[in-house]
């Protein structure tokens, strides 16, 4: 009997640490996206709601500027994080190409859904 009891206990235990462990890894990729977002995309975007909106930048084809959508504007789409991921792969001009890994895309993607409104989205 002792040992059914240790055995759910330290299973519970496995889950605990397995969830506490996947948040902390989480909350380390959107750290890590917000201070590639800061270094990376900040000339063009307000990526944090403290940072001053950079001014619009300039767009050949229309020959007029564009401002660039605040990282807030982007996460209020709801979009789901491998819609993220195609967007920042996938940059319409005049935004630039970035070389990105998997996991910096991956990371930015994550900083963006966690400026998502806690309410108003759907679940994706």
């Amino acid at each position: 009997m002792r040992t059914m009891r240790f055995g759910r206990k330290a299973t519970a235990l496995v889950l605990i640490l397995d969830l506490v462990g996947a948040h902390n890894a989480a909350q380390a990729s959107v750290d890590a996206g917000r201070a590639l977002a800061e270094e990376a995309c900040s000339a063009c975007h307000q990526v944090t709601p403290g940072q001053m909106r950079p001014p619009p930048v300039a767009n050949a084809d229309e020959g007029s500027k564009v401002q660039a959508p605040a990282f807030a504007e982007v996460a209020r789409l709801c979009l789901s994080e491998s819609d993220l991921r195609a967007k920042i792969t996938s940059p319409h001009y005049p935004m630039r190409e970035q070389v990105l890994t998997d996991i910096d895309v991956g990371a930015l993607a994550q900083y963006i859904r966690s400026l998502m409104p806690r309410s108003g989205c759907p679940i994706r």
